[in-house]
C-alpha cells in the first residue's frame, strides 16, 4: 500500500551525491523519513513509529539509468517494476529513485512512499520540503547531527 509519483525534469540530472546531500539537508524537516514501524511483543497493541538506529540514506535514495533511447515507455516499464515491489517494513517506508537517460535531455525521479507515512495532504507537504520553486534552493539551517531516540 504505497503511493507513487513520477516526476520528469528537463535538463541534465543532478549528480547522485548532490541529490543525497540535498535530501540529507532536509531530513530534519520530515522526521518520519528516519522512522520505521515497531511492533509490540505478542501484537499487544498497534505498531509505533520509532527512530531507525541503522538509518542509511543511500538505501532509500537510489540511482538508475534507462538504456538507449530512453523513451517514456521504458520509463513507465521501470516505474511499474519499482512500484510493484513491496517496501521493506523493517526500514523507513519510502524510496526515491533518480532515473537518468530519458530522451530529450530529461531525467526523472520516482517517489514511492507507504500510505502509512503519507496521505494526499502530507505527501504534498513532503514534496514542498524536498523541492524548491527557485532554481537555487534556500539553504536549510544546519542542525545538530541526528541521533536516533531509543
Amino acid at each position: 500500500m504505497h503511493v507513487g509519483a513520477v516526476l520528469i525534469f528537463e535538463g541534465p540530472p543532478p549528480k547522485y551525491d548532490d541529490l543525497l546531500a540535498h535530501v540529507q539537508s532536509r531530513l530534519d524537516l520530515v522526521p518520519r523519513f528516519r522512522q520505521k514501524l515497531a511492533f509490540p511483543p505478542l501484537e499487544a497493541g498497534r505498531p509505533l513509529w520509532v527512530d531507525d538506529p541503522t538509518f542509511n540514506l543511500s538505501y532509500h535514495v537510489r540511482h538508475t539509468a534507462l538504456p538507449e533511447p530512453g523513451a517514456e515507455d521504458q520509463l513507465m516499464r521501470l516505474t511499474g517494476r519499482v512500484f510493484s515491489q513491496a517496501l521493506d517494513r523493517s526500514k523507513p517506508l519510502w524510496e526515491l529513485w533518480l532515473v537518468q537517460g530519458l530522451e530529450q535531455n530529461r531525467f526523472a525521479l520516482l517517489s514511492k512512499t507507504h500510505h502509512a507515512l503519507v496521505d494526499g495532504v502530507s505527501g504534498v507537504d513532503i514534496a514542498t520540503v524536498l523541492f524548491d520553486v527557485k532554481p537555487v534552493p534556500e539553504p536549510v539551517s544546519e542542525l545538530e547531527e541526528w541521533t536516533p531516540k531509543p
